[in-house]
């Protein structure tokens, strides 16, 4: 999805409503934070693991690795990337 998509989306929602994101065990998170970050796309094969990965902003990536930027909906609270 891309921010176009989600502010279009979003304009037909109620200004007040809450948003979440998923909890890492379970329930969920209020969004609280964004962050602009670079993401190495599908570079987890694993069905336990998101299909992208997150980059420091110090790493550069695997040559191969396709890297774009994008936003990450964070909730502050033990949210490390």
């Amino acid at each position: 999805m891309t921010v176009k998509e989600l502010i279009q989306q979003l304009q037909n929602m109620p200004p007040e409503q809450l948003v979440v994101i998923r909890g890492l065990e379970g329930g969920v998170d209020e969004v609280s934070d964004l962050e602009n970050v670079r993401v190495a796309l599908d570079v987890n094969e694993d069905w336990y693991y998101g299909a992208h990965e997150i980059l420091d902003p110090r790493d550069h990536g695997d040559p191969q690795d396709e890297i774009v930027k994008a936003i990450h909906l964070r909730n502050g609270v033990g949210d490390n990337g």
